[in-house]
Formats: structure tokens, sequence, C-alpha cells
């Protein structure tokens, strides 16, 4: 190094401690050659260089990183060489001026570039941008420097660019363009969609992976940056933008000079550009933190925003409380930075430089909400009866013509909308009708065929709303219905989204219950069991564990046992054996799924495929369209509150299949299979609960409950969900005896590849809940964790952790860093882990952890314990420790194939892109069995980086205790 000014280096007016005014530093008249790079400052003020000469500097001639505090560098009347007479065609300066990031302000004056052309092996270029290692290296910049009176000697190669927005130059007196078609200067920057046709591509800012184009002076850009965004489900997406020239795509990035974990780009002045998030277009509820660079008076941009119902608060530019006025259009000079419209499903919003006399930036905090409740205001509280329990003696058919005048509307036809008023109790028999929008604010009852007709069903409709005064039954508790029934719930992506009632948002393909909703099917018995045998590829039956009371024609679903999560199977029920253990299947087995129990000593460990019974005789459906798998976008129900009251909902024995809406996991707005939200107590007033009910195909958590207390979750099937299982949060839930296969890691479904995307989600996952009881659930093919849960506290007496098996997953249980439950000590008990590809169990945490009873058997790593804090470093001591007893871990089972079951065989996107999960196993098909306590000072910051790492200082003290009983 020539000349380097480490760290930072702000020279300001007096040099005191608390002065705030700059004055350049000035280096004048050096000289500096054949280094590897000439000068660099790394955090630099207002730095000039004046009258350098520099050559042959291989990695830059000057490089700086950062502009600090808004200040004003620059470089002027310096000779920049390449290479030079004394330099072989193997060695020159690669680059001569890598530009800094950030500010706005970097000017380089009257200098000259030499011999910026190749040479032999030698490609050097006049202008780069930096990367700073740590802070941010790729997809980073956006920033503007300002150049004039340039000279340029054997020099055409004069910009390099690495990717979109990585910077702009402005060219104020076209010296540097230098082709003459921009005598009067011009606006050097990258090759976009959106870029006007008034801008040139030019070979000579073309030299990396992006182009580059020259605009004329009148085209101004903006650098825009966001961050914060909610929902957080758009975390990891491309952010799409569009205006009339075209579109340009920004992808989702951790590390940023500005807004990190967010999006960067460039977007040019006085258009009207739209932003859209890659596979996320439908949505009700949007904020994000965001800034616009460089405005001046006469500046403006008009962004639009894709918002599907009309806004109840909107805020554009303060930090808290509502901003911008609501217009009709947006007149330059007339209207204020901030202001909005709202137009259909977009709303715009204005940013203006108007009565700007220089350029400053432009901070957005905005905020497009759907409240909660009507005009924001909660409601009081609101009672209820207790549950009925049949139908009353005075009731009204669906089917007689009197009915409907007796209620005062028409007979319904395909596509009416049809409300039940309140104080009617009307009875469906055999109805099958399509409807646009069915509102229930007195009680709608379909009946079987004990009633009358054969007990069939089919209702289509696009909104089902049950009021705080209604009621919807099919079947009772008591007297489950055997028909046939079937709601299907009909809407694409772009639909428009229902509002009205307060509430929650509803959205579109939707049912939603302010009030009862009493749903419960034919008993199925045993709702799943597990192999009696091990089935080969080729098998046509197979045999169950127990006998079961299953109809011939019904779906099935057998769960893998390998290491590959995908390998579970559907299949149709042709016929039963007498004893009802034999199953014989429409189509062959295409898979080993082991059914075989392990004996070690007097331990009998149990590792078979779990069989699930997929049908039941009422369905809830989402209609199937031609994108529907690509937009991920299902039917959804919820049972919530709002100004009517507070709902309840019993299912049992219910399919929901093609249900769920990606994208929309926030609990203020659950878009899920079925969500439970804000009921607060259920109890014998509000009795809400799901058993042996069955989840297919969701595009969502199958199950959510947030704000609600005392559910019960029993014997439930749920088979290919995404995002997550069940989302548990609340208190005294009770998941017992549920089977759940293969949890889709949202950021590889579909051919989706979103590498900064670090979620590690469970098929049962329970981050905010207390109180939890887990007892006999199966967890099996999770592309990410089985069990993503807090522990229970160590000093809670009687444990409600027991006889939970995982397995055929990335993680069967376990806990990252950046999961922070509030807790001292935990403990995880009863759990049977086997063929989980990282690890049977991970815990990474800042508190004590105590394992017992745990079964785990050919997991990648057995048990890996991290326990972070206090700091060493500040001299902080904690009583930490890790205790794992009454434990069998085996290494390898007898069922472990060494060919087939090398991991190394497997290798999809979900594999690929969670590589710093991977652990450290001595070889491919080498197990390790527990990994004592890591007690280290701080996180190692698990997901975002490699689990197994340690980043700091190891604590003062930590206890791995390895115990029998």
């Amino acid at each position: 190094m020539g000349l380097w000014l480490f760290q930072k280096y702000t020279p300001k007016k007096t040099g005191a401690c608390g002065s705030t005014e700059d004055e350049p530093a000035v280096f004048r008249n050096s000289t500096f050659w054949n280094c590897d790079k000439g000068a660099e400052w790394v955090e630099g003020g207002s730095i000039v260089f004046d009258r350098f000469v520099l050559a042959d500097n291989t990695a830059a001639n000057f490089e700086g990183k950062l502009i600090k505090d808004g200040s004003k560098p620059m470089i002027s009347n310096s000779i920049f060489i390449a290479y030079s007479t004394t330099t072989d065609t193997n060695s020159c300066s690669s680059h001569s001026v890598v530009l800094p990031y950030n500010g706005h302000r970097m000017e380089l004056k009257g200098n000259t570039f030499i011999n910026h052309v190749t040479y032999g092996s030698c490609e050097p270029v006049c202008i780069v941008f930096t990367s700073v290692q740590g802070t941010c290296s790729i997809e980073c910049g956006g920033f503007k420097t300002t150049i004039s009176e340039t000279v340029l000697i054997n020099s055409p190669n004069r910009v390099k660019y690495r990717w979109l927005a990585e910077g702009y130059i402005v060219d104020s007196d076209g010296t540097f363009i230098s082709d003459g078609s921009f005598p009067n200067g011009g606006v050097i920057v990258t090759t976009a969609g959106t870029n006007p046709p008034s801008c040139v591509h030019k070979d000579s800012f073309s030299l990396g992976p992006v182009n580059g184009s020259v605009c004329p002076l009148s085209v101004t850009f903006h650098r825009f940056a966001l961050n914060n965004i909610v929902p957080t489900s758009i975390m990891y997406k491309s952010l799409i933008i569009r205006n009339m020239y075209g579109e340009a795509i920004y992808p989702y990035m951790k590390k940023r000079v500005t807004h990190p974990r967010g999006w960067m780009g460039l977007v040019p002045d006085g258009l009207e550009t739209e932003f859209e998030f890659e596979n996320a277009g439908h949505l009700t509820n949007i904020s994000y933190t965001a800034r616009f660079d460089q405005f001046k008076n006469g500046d403006s941009l008009t962004i639009v925003q894709s918002v599907n119902t009309v806004p109840d608060f909107v805020n554009v530019v303060s930090s808290g409380g509502s901003s911008g006025v609501n217009v009709t259009s947006f007149v330059q000079g007339v209207h204020s930075n901030g202001d909005w419209m709202y137009n259909g499903d977009k709303l715009k919003y204005y940013i203006s430089g108007d009565d700007l006399d220089e350029r400053i930036d432009r901070p957005v905090n905005f905020q497009a909400l759907r409240c909660y409740y009507e005009k924001c205001i909660p409601p009081p509280a609101v009672g209820t009866d207790p549950p009925v329990t049949s139908r009353p003696n005075r009731y009204l058919l669906w089917n007689d013509t009197n009915t409907w005048s007796d209620i005062g509307a028409a007979v319904p036809t395909e596509g009416s909308n049809v409300t039940i008023p309140i104080d009617f109790w009307v009875v469906a028999v055999d109805l099958h009708i399509s409807l646009d929008v069915l509102t229930i604010e007195g009680s709608l009852e379909f009946v079987d065929q004990s009633f009358s007709g054969s007990g069939t069903h089919s209702v289509s409709l696009r909104h089902l709303e049950v009021a705080g005064s209604g009621r919807l039954v099919v079947g009772w508790e008591n007297s489950p219905f055997t028909g046939e029934f079937e709601l299907i719930l009909r809407g694409a992506h772009n639909s428009a989204e229902f509002g009205g009632r307060g509430g929650p948002p509803k959205g579109a393909k939707s049912f939603v219950s302010w009030g009862a909703v009493e749903m419960h099917g034919q008993d199925v018995g045993v709702p799943w069991t597990t192999l009696a045998s091990t089935v080969n590829p080729g098998a046509t039956s197979i045999t169950l564990s127990e006998s079961v009371a299953w109809d011939i024609g019904s779906e099935i679903v057998v769960a893998p046992t390998s290491y590959d999560m995908w390998e579970s199977e559907t299949f149709r029920i042709t016929s039963i054996s007498t004893d009802r253990k034999t199953l014989n299947l429409n189509a062959s087995i295409q898979y080993v799924h082991s059914g075989i129990t392990e004996n070690i000593g007097d331990l009998n460990i149990a590792m078979s495929a779990e069989v699930g019974l997929l049908t039941r005789n009422i369905k809830i459906c989402g209609e199937r369209y031609s994108d529907q798998d690509k937009q991920a976008f299902g039917g959804r129900v919820l049972i919530g509150t709002n100004d009517d009251g507070t709902g309840y909902g019993r299912f049992s024995n219910v399919q929901f299949c093609y249900m769920g809406q990606d994208g929309f996991n926030e609990e203020y707005d659950p878009r899920w299979s079925l969500a439970f939200l804000d009921l607060g107590e259920v109890n014998d007033l509000r009795p809400s609960s799901v058993t042996k009910c069955s989840f297919v195909n969701s595009y969502s958590p199958a199950i959510g409950v947030s704000g609600t207390n005392s559910l019960l979750l029993k014997d439930n099937v749920i088979y290919r969900i995404l995002y997550a299982g069940m989302v548990i949060s609340g208190a005294d839930i009770q998941v017992v005896n549920n089977l759940l296969i293969l949890l889709q890691w949202e950021g590889a479904y579909l051919n989706r590849s979103e590498p900064f995307n670090v979620r590690y989600n469970g098929l049962v996952d329970s981050l905010l809940s207390t109180n939890l009881t887990l007892v006999g659930n199966h967890a099996a093919g999770a592309e990410r964790i089985a069990y993503h849960i807090v522990g229970e506290d160590c000093h809670a007496g009687v444990t409600q952790f027991r006889e939970n098996v995982a397995h055929s997953s990335l993680i069967g249980v376990g806990l990252v860093a950046q999961d922070r439950p509030r807790k001292d000590c935990m403990q995880f008990s009863g759990f049977t882990i086997y063929r989980c590809f990282d690890y049977g169990v991970y815990l990474n945490q800042p508190a004590s952890l105590i394992i017992s009873d745990l079964i785990s058997v050919d997991n990648g790593v057995g048990v890996f314990p991290i326990i972070y804090g206090p700091s060493a470093t500040r001299h902080e001591y904690g009583d930490r420790s890790f205790k794992i007893s009454n434990s069998t871990i085996v290494g390898r089972s007898s069922i472990f194939d060494c060919a087939r079951d090398r991991k190394s065989n497997l290798i999809n996107d979900n594999i690929r892109l969670s590589g710093q999960g991977r652990a450290n196993q001595v070889d491919d098909g080498a197990n390790i069995a527990l990994v004592f306590g890591t007690f280290s000072s701080g996180s190692n910051m698990s997901p975002e980086k490699p689990f197994a790492n340690i980043m700091s200082y190891q604590a003062l003290f930590g206890e791995t205790i390895v115990e029998a009983g």
C-alpha cells in the first residue's frame, strides 16, 4: 500500500472532538507505483487527493471504501496509469479508480487516465465500484459520482458493472464519455429495462457481467433502498419494479450499505413506478421502511404498490401516526411529498423535491393497513350462550320456495348472494348449488340421509361468512354427518377480497366465522397407524400394525423412512383383508418403507413408516385452477373475533384439501388452511377443537393457533404443507397423537431458489406457546425441522412432552440461535428421532438444557447443544449446563444401507440451500452420537451462519453432565 488512511478519517474544522463542520484534508503531489494499491481510504470524510501520480499498482491505483458523515471527497488533477513502459504484459493496474459506497458526493475532476486498454493478459478498467467485506460485498451500491474535465489517453475501457444499479456516474461535461455522442454530458448507468429509450448502450461502459448505458443529463436517477418489510413472508423474494419502459428485478440481500435485509435499486425520475414482490402480488397489509435519494426542486416519483382492499390507515413519510393526504391525482407544485391515492387495487404515493434548494434524501415509512376492527376501534367483549346440540322443532327447508318468501328473499339460483337472516334456522337437503357469497346470520344446517334424501351436498362459492349471531352445522358432535358434503371455495390469486363486519382481513376464496361452526363427519376410527413389516419397491399391498375401519376407494399416505423427505407416497385402497390389516393398493410402491422394531437389550425401538387416512366424508376444498400450484393460493378457513363477537369451531373427521394461501403468515392476517385467531379461552361456551381431520396439499400451515388458549388438536393427519405444519401460540394447547408428513420449505418450493431465505420452521412450530401438551405425535419428512418448539420449564414437575417421534427430516428437534424463547432452562423429554439428515437434536440457546428419555438412531449428529452467554470479555459469569440422561443413541441401525443411505445421493434445492446447517460428520454415511456442550460467550448467528461454528470466546463456565438415569 502506498498511502493508507485507516480506519475512519473524517477531518473537521478545528479538529476538536465535538466539531461537526467539514474541512477538507488535502493530500498533494504524491507518486505511488508498483504497490498492491496506490492509495486507499477505508471510512473517509472530506478527503482530497490532488496532483497524484498512480501507476502500475496491481489491485487498484486508488480505492475508497465508505464515505462517512455526508462528506464531499474528491480526487483532482491526478494521473492514473494502468501500465507504464516498464510493465510486462502480465502486470498492470486492474482498476485505476475503485469508487466508494455511500454519500452521492464523490467527485473526480481534472484527472487523466492512461493505457486502460487490453494489454496481454491485462484488462485494466478506468472505474469500478468497491466491495466491503463483512459490510456489503455483492448487490450493493447505487450511489452517484460526479466526473468532469477528464483526459483519456489510450483508455477505451472506462467502466465495469457487476450487477444492476451498482452505481451511476454523472459526466457533467462529456469528457469521460468522449465519443461526441453526448457533448454536453451524460449519465453513465447500468442497462436496465426501466431506463428511458434516450439511454444508449456503450461498449466502453459494458466491460463486466452487466452492460452500461449513457443517458442524457436531463435524465435523473434516484437510488432507493427498503427493508423492515411486513408481512415477513415477502422477505427473501426479489423486488420487481416496472414503469412505462419496462421492468427490472432487484434481489433481497441480507447485507446492504443502507437498509440491510432488504432491497436496493435505481429508478428514473418523473415516472410512475410500480413495486411488486415476486410470488407475492396479492397483499392486503404491507409496510416497510425506505429511502429515496437525491431529490431537489422539480424532482418527483409516483410509487405504485398493489393493495387488494381499501386501506383503513395509510402512512407514507412520518415515523408515527398517519401522514400525507388522500388525493385524486398528483400535480407537481400542488401536492406534497407523502400524499397518496387509492385507485382500484393500487395505492400510489408521491415523493417530491419541491421547494428544496439542494438535493436531499427522502425517507419513507410506508404503511397501508386494513384495520382489524371497524374504524380501528376494538369492540367490547361479547358473551355467548352455551352451544346448542340439536336443531329446534321449528325450522325451514332450503328447497321449499315458501322458505324464501318467509325470509323475504328470492329463491337462490346459480350465482346468487344468499343471506340466512337472524332468528331463522334453515335445513338443506341434498343441496347442489354454486353461489357467489353466502352469509349466515341465523342458522344453516346440512343434513344427511337420516333426515331425508341421499345425504349428498356440493356447495361452491367465493365467500362464506358466519356472523356473530350465526351458526353453520354439518353433523353434530353426538350425531355425526354420515352422507357426503363438499364445500368448494372459488377464487384465484388476483380475486377481489371481501370486506365488511370488521375483524381481520378476510381475503378471497374464504370461509370466515365470528359465530358457531359445527362440522362432524363420520368417525373413521383409527386415523393413522404404522406398518407391521417393511415394504419394498414393486409391492402392491401393505400390512398394518392394527385393524382399521377404512373404506375401499379411500386415499392413504405412507411416510418416508429414509433420509429423503420426498419418499412419502399416496395410494387408493382397492381391497381390504378380512382382518382389516392388509390393504391392496391401486399402484406399486416406489420406495422402501421400513416396518421394523430394533431390539437393543431390553429396549425395543420402533422404526416403522406411518400410514394415514386422508379421505373424509366432509370436505372443504379450494377449487383447482391452472396456475394454483405456482401461485400457491388455496382456500382459507378463519375462526376469529370481530365487531359481531367471538366465534368457535368444532371440526371432527373433516378433510381440508388445497387450502391455505402462501405469503400470508403474519398472526394478524393468517391465511392458513384453518386458523383460530384471538378466541381467548376455549371453554364450554366456545368449545373449539380439531380432531381426526385431514389436511392434504396445503399452501400454508395446516392449522394455526394465535391468541387462543386451551385448544385441543388430536388425531389429525396432515400431509404436504408449505411453510409450517402447525403454528401454535397461546397457553395450554393440547397437541396429541397427530401425524404430520412432508413439510415443504418455501424457499425451494416449485423451482423457487431463495439463497438468503434462512427460515427453519417446523412441522410442529411452537415458539410462543406456554404450557404446551405434546404427546404421541409423529412428524416425518420436514425439509427443515420436525419439532421447532420451546422446551418445557426445567422445574415444571411432571413432563407434558412424551412419546413423540420425528424422522426423515433435516433436524428432528431444533432451536436455532435466532430463536429467542425467554427461559433460563429448558427440558426436552420423550422423543424418538431417527434418520434425520443433519441433527437428531440441535439446540442453540442462551439457556441451560436438559434432555431425557431420548432415543436417537441413524441421525447425522444425535445431539448437538450450544449454550451461549454471558460474555467472557465483559467478565460475566453464568451458571449454565447441559445434561442428558436416560437416553439411547444408536449410530447405525440394522436397516442402515451403506449404498442406499449415503447422503451424497440426496441432491435437491433444499439440501443445496441449507448448506450452513450441515453437520460435521467424519465422512459420507458416518454419524456422530453426541457433541458435548459448547459454552460460548455469544451467539454463532445460526441459521444465517454455519450451525456448528463458534464465533465468540468461550464462556467462563459451562458443565456437561451425562448420566444413566
